[in-house]
């Protein structure tokens, strides 16, 4: 991420309708996410035992984020994804969470974790498409008295990972010959 990211970045990170699937307050205001991206600036990559953010870009412009938490031991990680509403439906988080995936495991580690709030189905999709499977549902935060955030758990191994591939490879598409 760059200092020029932070008006896109605090833009959708205040979208409601994504705001509502991640665990992030709002208002994020800019101040929030100058602060945020200075942060991520003097990190390198990998970072072991702590979040990294990538910026996800398009024609130069940054129209989303992959964010990865590895193991202190950098043998797991977990990671999350949003793309700003626009960019929704294109195949983008598809395309940024096999290329994380895939750098990952080509860097050791083992597993890799998401969760996903029970009703974004997209997000889910997403996760199914890379390899990850359902693993189950936890009762995970308490916004407000009483109250409770479901949260689906996915995880995807090396061997997932390439049971997707091959599946994925095998699907035969409209033929071009008449």
């Amino acid at each position: 991420m760059e200092p020029g990211d932070a008006l896109i970045f605090t833009a959708y990170r205040n979208d409601v309708d994504i705001a509502r699937f991640q665990g992030w307050p709002t208002p994020f205001t800019l101040d929030d996410a100058e602060l945020f991206i200075t942060a991520q600036a003097d990190l390198t990559w990998p970072v072991c035992g702590g979040w990294y953010q990538v910026a996800l870009e398009r024609d130069g412009l940054m129209i989303g984020d992959v964010g990865v938490n590895r193991s202190a031991d950098g043998r797991e990680a977990t990671i999350g994804y949003t793309l700003a509403r626009l960019h929704h439906r294109h195949g983008y988080a598809t395309e940024a969470v096999s290329a994380m995936v895939d750098l990952l495991f080509s860097e050791g580690v083992e597993r890799v974790r998401a969760t996903t709030d029970p009703d974004n189905r997209a997000s889910a999709r997403v996760l199914r498409r890379v390899g990850f499977r359902y693993q189950g549902r936890d009762l995970t935060t308490e916004p407000g008295p009483g109250e409770g955030v479901d949260e689906d758990r996915y995880v995807v191994t090396p061997a997932g990972r390439k049971r997707s591939l091959h599946r994925r490879s095998n699907v035969v598409g409209p033929s071009l010959t008449g």
